[in-house]
């Protein structure tokens, strides 16, 4: 019996062992992963604008600047800057260099107390401004010749350099004859065809010398 009993343990198969996991076991925490941000390249990214939205930099206008009174040796020195043509020669290759004319405006500043280069600069744009003005007065097509006063001489005695570096727009009257005079000539012609034309300058040659004989006999 004993026997029959240690055969029969040494045929059964051990058990396996499943393990099953526990609903109370603590779940495993959440690992943060560092978000790195994408970075842009300084083209695209938000600081970058176009030079089209660039901003200008500001100017103020000769209301915006108070006046100086300029005595006559200031005056002067001003004059004498006609020997920089590159303040007022639009043909200068100089001309659009803002820089070089502020430098120049500054260095007439040291001889003015108490004036800034804005305030030069607006006299002498005033200057310039007001020879533009007397010189189309005078040019004003259909205008009677008119004397000049006292101080529309001064300006152009004193500051004739500017002249032949102001642009002067066409007048209206001058534009209306011009318009008026090209239209009706274009309506003339619209109106016959080559034909008739030439039919009409045939006679016009004929009639020359029919009406020559007659006038002299007369």
């Amino acid at each position: 019996m004993v026997h029959k009993l240690k055969n029969t343990k040494k045929h059964q198969q051990p058990e396996e062992r499943v393990e099953t996991p526990m609903d109370d076991a603590p779940a495993a925490a959440p690992v943060d992963v560092p978000s790195t941000p994408i970075s842009s390249s300084p083209e695209e990214g938000p600081s970058a604008t176009p030079a089209s939205q660039a901003k200008k930099k500001y100017r103020p206008s000769h209301s915006e600047i108070q006046d100086y009174h300029f005595n006559d040796d200031q005056i002067q020195t001003l004059i004498d800057l006609k020997d920089n043509p590159c303040i007022y020669k639009k043909k200068d290759k100089e001309y659009h260099n803002n820089q070089l004319k502020i430098d120049l405006w500054k260095k007439c500043v040291q001889l003015f107390p108490g004036c800034s280069y804005l305030q030069v600069r607006k006299f002498f744009e005033k200057k310039r401004t007001a020879f533009g003005k007397i010189k189309a007065a005078d040019m004003k097509s259909g205008a009677d010749a008119r004397a000049r006063t006292a101080r529309e001489q001064e300006i152009m005695t004193t500051w004739g350099f500017f002249r032949g570096h102001i642009a002067h727009a066409q007048t209206t009257s001058s534009q209306i004859f011009s318009s008026g005079h090209e239209s009706s000539e274009a309506s003339d012609v619209s109106g016959l065809s080559i034909t008739s034309i030439q039919r009409r300058r045939n006679l016009k040659k004929r009639r020359l010398p029919e009406a020559g004989p007659s006038m002299s006999q007369e």
